[in-house]
């Protein structure tokens, strides 16, 4: 019910050691890096802590961006509607998702040359995600320029 701070400290075990400064969120959406002046490291990195502000609001705190499966999900059935792209999928996760695959192609794709781009192996480290987004977002943009 009141603002106030809260302090956070993360532990890290077997040789595992901090490798993200935490990001804020008020909306899931837009994200912002703590002021690194909040963080306090031990001298090997294995523990890590921080004073938290907290109120009625909610508040996200992550190590990366979250792109959760629906946002995902979202992002892969917008281009049900390209004539490039047919979606299928791969297979079911082991938590019982959808694992989707965008099969890109002007025509027929038989006998073409492959290119597979892999990503989120490791949901929480989004670059790469983000990566391959603007890589087939502008690949389908251009796509009546291009030869696929």
């Amino acid at each position: 019910e009141n603002k106030q701070d809260i302090y956070l400290k993360l532990s890290y075990t077997n040789n595992h050691k901090h490798r993200y400064h935490p990001k804020l969120s008020k909306d899931g959406e837009s994200w912002t890096a703590m002021d690194t002046t909040l963080l306090r490291f031990n001298p090997d990195s294995t523990q890590i802590s921080f004073k938290f502000p907290i109120s009625q609001d909610t508040t996200w705190v992550a190590a990366q961006e979250i792109q959760d499966y629906k946002r995902v999900t979202d992002w892969v059935l917008k281009f049900e509607q390209n004539q490039y792209v047919t979606r299928d999928t791969a297979g079911v996760s082991a938590q019982g998702r959808t694992l989707h695959y965008l099969n890109i192609s002007k025509g027929a794709y038989d006998r073409k040359p492959t290119i597979i781009v892999l990503s989120r192996q490791h949901p929480p480290e989004v670059t790469g995600y983000f990566a391959m987004q603007s890589f087939l977002e502008t690949l389908l943009d251009e796509g009546e320029k291009m030869v696929f």
